[in-house]
């Protein structure tokens, strides 16, 4: 994450560019990372990298006190 003081510097796009180069030359196969839907300008920006967004899937959790309940 790009703090927003720091926003619109290039700094992201560097990130990012430095992490497809890392997964290129350890031949990672697929890069994963999520964004969350209201987030425009964090959507746009991926966009323009040329990712795609996959708006079919919710990301799901249970909390510890959650888990507990639901084995007892």
């Amino acid at each position: 994450m790009v703090r927003e003081a720091y926003r619109q510097q290039g700094i992201g796009r560097r990130l990012m560019a430095a992490v497809i180069e890392e997964a290129h030359r350890t031949g990672v196969r697929q890069m994963r990372w999520q964004v969350l839907d209201w987030n425009s300008p964090a959507v746009d920006f991926y966009r323009s990298l040329g990712a795609a967004i996959d708006t079919d899937w919710y990301n799901c959790r249970l909390s510890q006190a959650q888990i507990a309940k639901l084995v007892e």
